[in-house]
Formats: C-alpha cells, structure tokens, sequence
C-alpha cells in the first residue's frame, strides 16, 4: 500500500491523564468518529495500532492505542504524531456525495470551457462549503451548490460550474 491509500484524520496533541490515554484532534465530524484501527507515522513510514478505547470529551476524541500503556509511551510515540485511517475504511457515501479530499486539487471550468484554476481547500460555513479555487494569479471563491457546481467527475479530475453572475 502507498501513502495516497490513507486519509490524514487528526493529530495526537498530548496525553490524557496517566494510563496511556491521549487527546487526537480530529479533523471530520466527530460525531462520526467509528475507526478500530489507525496508522501514525514514524521515521516515514505508517504503523497499525488498534484503538483499545475511546469516547468524545468536548471538541476531541480521548483514545487509548493497543500498546501504549503509560504517559512516556504517549508522550515519545504519539504526541504531535499525525493520524491516518485508509481511505477504504471510510463508509460509502451515496450517489453524488463525495469526501472533501475527492474534490481538492479538481480543475475547475466555466460551462463555456474556461479554465478558472485548481480547488485548494474547502471551507465549511454552515450552509454550504465554499471552494477556494486558485488559478494563476487570481483566486475565487465558489459555493458548494446546485445553481453554480454543474458537473464532477472524479475520473477526469474535473468540476463545472456556473458562475453566479451567469445564472
């Protein structure tokens, strides 16, 4: 398996009392949280662990790894460490959902074919996402809905869209 096989999930900020419970920053939606296994990586490479345990205490999840048994093991093998889950462990999503990790760095272009630039990131705001699409010189910012994203394909690595002022 390669790298482009995991998905980035969150980062271990610090342990979490004495037993080799630690914080994990968790970058989705944390009441989603459901992973049994996660890979951190170390001296460049990922390695399984196996989540003995974990509940949500406010905005992070509190796990305790297989192995990692008292606060040195948190602090000189999981802290700052970032985590990943592989991408198949994601449950499936339906017709025309897609992950956020999908859509970065799609080539973004007008109904008429021009080419506006690359999706860089992707900010939640509540009541859509917002693509932040950078292209040479200028950057724009394209809401995530039906009247202005016409077309996706993944396959081809493009988006379509109708700019606001055109609809």
């Amino acid at each position: 398996m390669s790298k482009t096989d995991f998905l980035k999930i969150g980062k271990i900020t610090k342990h979490q009392g004495i037993r080799g419970y630690a914080k994990l920053y968790y970058y989705g939606d944390i009441e989603n949280f459901n992973y049994r296994e996660v890979f951190l990586e170390n001296e460049g490479k990922l390695l399984s662990y196996f989540i003995e345990h974990w509940k949500i205490h406010k905005n992070f999840i509190i796990i305790k790894l297989d192995g990692i048994d008292s606060i040195d093991h948190v602090n000189h093998l999981l802290k700052g460490k970032d985590v990943f889950i592989k991408k198949e462990q994601l449950p499936p999503l339906e017709e025309g959902e897609y992950y956020w990790y999908q859509l970065l760095n799609l080539s973004v272009y007008t109904l008429s074919g021009e080419y506006l630039g690359e999706i860089t990131d992707i900010m939640e705001t509540g009541s859509n996402d917002v693509f932040q699409v950078t292209g040479g010189d200028k950057e724009l910012l394209i809401p995530y809905i039906e009247q202005v994203v016409k077309e996706i394909d993944l396959k081809s690595g493009k988006m379509v869209v109708q700019m606001l002022e055109e609809v």
